[in-house]
């Protein structure tokens, strides 16, 4: 579409030219005291039927221009939308890509974390291996020593039993003794009176 400048000016000075003998007429009419003729009635009208015209051309001109976008527009519209497709697969195809891309680096990222994980895991079992071991140490040093218990607990027991044993036969000592007097004494009053 060629940009046409309508230049009011320049084409009122070209009807003015053209019709110099009316134009001067009407000038004369329009400054004399009076206007019998009605004349400005006319020119008003002629104005008003320029102006019509004027508009008529103008939107002439408008769906001229309209139609030319359209058909520039009807053809460059299948166009746009064949980029538009091709846009969009290139989008798919560069997503696509990108999982492609991604997911190996994301594999990579998880073996190293696993990886990572695997030594810390490994670091606690030997930590708790150690702990482990040192609990072990203190069980046996601790069955150690409660054999000793164990073992002071059976001699104090004996011990024990010994000192009751021994003061049972204390008291039956004691008991025995005072039977033992008891008898002495009673065959001794006996003997003396078998003297008699």
């Amino acid at each position: 579409i060629e940009a046409n400048e309508f230049d009011v000016d320049a084409e009122f000075d070209a009807i003015v030219e053209q019709n110099e003998d009316t134009m001067r007429f009407i000038q004369e009419r329009l400054r004399s005291a009076g206007d019998p003729s009605g004349m400005k009635e006319m020119i008003n009208e002629l104005a008003k039927g320029v102006n019509a015209t004027i508009d008529v051309e103008w939107n002439t001109w408008l769906l001229q221009v309209a139609a030319v976008y359209n058909q520039e527009l009807s053809a460059i519209l299948p166009i746009l939308e064949n980029e538009l497709a091709a846009i969009s697969d290139k989008v798919a195809m560069i997503d696509k890509n990108r999982e492609q891309v991604a997911l190996p680096m994301l594999i990579r990222s998880a073996r190293r974390e696993t990886k990572k994980n695997l030594l810390r895991t490994k670091a606690k079992v030997s930590t708790c291996h150690d702990e482990v071991s040192e609990l072990e140490a203190d069980l046996e040093e601790a069955e150690r020593h409660l054999k000793k218990l164990q073992a002071s607990q059976e001699k104090f027991s004996q011990l024990s039993k010994s000192v009751e044993s021994a003061h049972d036969l204390h008291c039956k000592e004691q008991d025995n003794r005072q039977t033992a007097d008891s008898s002495y004494f009673k065959f001794f009053s006996v003997e003396k009176l078998h003297n008699w």
